[in-house]
């Protein structure tokens, strides 16, 4: 079929010019998927191999016409060494563990006088994210206020459920936001999340100031530091590889 014949073309155009480019091929899609990995999954390892092996493949091949690739490769590769590493996995399992000990902490025995719902990272309305949409549901349902008069319709037990489950809620809205490297929403949830341990929770407690000492050390981890840019090297390699080809 024609989409067959599309697919199998270049694969025999490359059996005709031989080893070599097959070399340049594969250094071209290394350097491709190390561009994806980075940009995004912020996977700094698997596009530091990619960059690695695309580098190794440009050395074989022997021809000085790559060594401005090369040069240009080693830059890169070096501004991925020198990011750093983001714990992802240890620190949403820090914040899972934090959620379920919530249940756990004792409560303070009365209501604050004044409350409201803790600042959070400003969501494009144009295309708000589907884990942004069920926050804000979320937020909806438990969300807590402060009554003019005594709070006599609420029972105790309810009320402290209600403070439990915000507390919960901000918490693992920071774990989502960490999942999505949303670095604003993290810190605005964490410092949410502190805000109803001080409100809520006895902080006399051993285990309330555990958590808080916690939730202060994530606040200052960058979850999603600058990002450097592989293309460089990648735009260079496929200039070349257009002369090389041109009858």
């Amino acid at each position: 079929s024609k989409s067959t014949a599309l697919q199998v073309d270049p694969v025999l155009e490359l059996l005709r010019q031989g080893r070599p480019a097959w070399y340049r091929a594969e250094a071209i899609y290394l350097m491709q998927m190390a561009n994806q990995a980075l940009q995004l999954r912020g996977d700094a390892t698997a596009a530091l191999r990619a960059l690695w092996l695309a580098d190794k493949n440009l050395e074989t091949l022997g021809d000085p016409r790559f060594l401005p690739v090369r040069e240009t490769l080693a830059r890169e590769m070096t501004a991925l060494r020198a990011l750093p590493t983001v714990d992802l996995p240890g620190i949403s399992l820090q914040l899972s563990t934090l959620a379920h000990d919530v249940e756990h902490w004792p409560l303070l025995r009365h209501v604050p006088d004044h409350w409201s719902a803790s600042p959070t990272a400003a969501v494009d309305p144009q295309a708000p994210s589907m884990w942004q949409q069920w926050l804000a549901v979320l937020r909806n349902l438990l969300e807590i206020r402060r009554a003019e008069g005594p709070v006599a319709a609420l029972a105790s037990p309810e009320l402290e459920r209600l403070q439990r489950l915000q507390t919960i809620l901000q918490i693992q809205a920071a774990r989502l936001a960490l999942l999505q490297r949303e670095g604003k929403t993290f810190h605005s949830e964490l410092d949410g999340a502190l805000g109803s341990l001080q409100t809520y929770f006895d902080a006399q407690d051993p285990a309330v100031q555990s958590a808080r000492q916690q939730m202060e050390a994530l606040r200052n981890i960058q979850i999603d530091p600058q990002r450097p840019d592989l293309s460089g090297s990648l735009g260079q390699l496929r200039a070349l590889e257009a002369e090389m080809v041109m009858p």
